[in-house]
């Protein structure tokens, strides 16, 4: 880990990065209102820079880059064979290392935590910095590590891990709202026609048919109470109206909601008696 601090602007991009089979992942601690980063000669990423916002490039790709203004940021230096799920595991990549920035509030915690050590005043255990790196390690493993062999096949035969993750958690924070194609391919870092396709070889149906199928999925639930109206369902699961809800319901149940709920209510009193 490396503590980085300028206090006057760059007067012209940095050199290339040595190259190594490395990755470097840079948590920005102040604002900046403009950067740029080139990987491999190209510009990947630019404009204003939040504080927190973490950036991921691999070292192999000659990465440059320039910020405007005095700056501040933790990087950590992530060699490529310590990312493997145990010795006899190829390495993993890393599919966030693409030079543009990602939220990743634990990443930004734990360069705040451990840059802490760093001017607390005394040395901190080892124990302790140990736990910290692993815990870093961890994470880039769990959410966005997979196997090269994944990779060669993961736009033609449906989402990696990591991919599956991130959309599921999208739309279900979203599901009364929805969330767009492009906000999805986007959090995957694929282009909106390969993520539909990956989406629909993994799920089997596209992200919006998936998205009324949790609705309703909620709406089930919702309906066991008797005294929640359908209309009120229909509003609270994120469908326009009781007759939105009702198409979909059918479509997918095969009968309406309010036949569904009269069934299921025989059902109950069957079973009390």
């Amino acid at each position: 880990m490396t503590d980085i601090r300028r206090n006057v602007p760059m007067q012209a991009p940095s050199a290339p990065l040595p190259r190594d089979r490395s990755y470097l992942i840079a948590v920005n601690l102040k604002p900046l209102q403009e950067h740029e980063i080139w990987l491999n000669g190209e510009s990947v990423s630019g404009g204003p820079l939040s504080e927190g916002a973490v950036i991921a490039t691999d070292l192999q790709q000659d990465p440059v880059f320039f910020v405007a203004g005095p700056s501040h940021l933790i990087w950590f230096h992530v060699p490529m064979e310590l990312l493997s799920i145990d010795e006899r595991a190829e390495s993993c990549a890393l599919y966030c290392a693409t030079g543009k920035a990602i939220d990743d509030p634990f990443v930004g915690v734990l360069a705040r935590t451990m840059q802490s050590l760093l001017t607390c005043g005394h040395r901190p255990s080892q124990t302790l910095v140990d736990h910290l790196f692993l815990a870093l390690r961890g994470h880039l493993l769990d959410t966005y590590a997979t196997t090269p062999t994944e990779q060669a096949r993961g736009n033609n035969r449906g989402l990696m891990p990591w991919q599956h993750r991130r959309t599921t958690t999208l739309i279900m924070e979203n599901l009364t709202t929805g969330v767009s194609l492009q906000v999805m391919a986007d959090a995957c870092q694929l282009a909106p026609s390969t993520f539909l396709r990956a989406f629909r070889n993994t799920f089997g149906e596209t992200p919006h048919q998936w998205l009324i199928g949790k609705r309703i999925d909620r709406a089930l639930d919702l309906m066991t109470d008797r005294c929640i109206s359908l209309a009120d369902i229909a509003l609270s699961v994120g469908f326009s109206d009781q007759s939105h809800f009702t198409r979909a319901f059918a479509g997918r149940m095969g009968v309406s909601p309010g036949a569904w709920r009269s069934a299921s209510a025989g059902s109950s009193i069957a079973l009390a008696e």
